[in-house]
């Protein structure tokens, strides 16, 4: 399954939830559920702002827990 990665990225780069807020210029409601992991559809105006706004590549904003079966 692929997840996404926020929480761990703000984290390591020591942002809060109102920096990212600002930074991407997107609603904090959507900001929440993605932080959250509850964001399952992926709008690619929204994946731009947040890898233009946090200065990143996207896969610092997923992570995978794919299992080999």
């Amino acid at each position: 399954m692929l997840e996404w990665n926020l929480d761990k990225y703000m984290e390591e780069n020591k942002l809060s939830f109102k920096d990212v807020v600002e930074k991407t210029d997107i609603h904090k409601n959507v900001i929440s559920r993605i932080r959250n992991n509850r964001q399952r559809r992926l709008d690619l105006d929204v994946l731009e702002r947040l890898i233009k706004g946090l200065n990143c590549q996207p896969n610092d904003l997923f992570r995978s827990t794919f299992k080999n079966e």
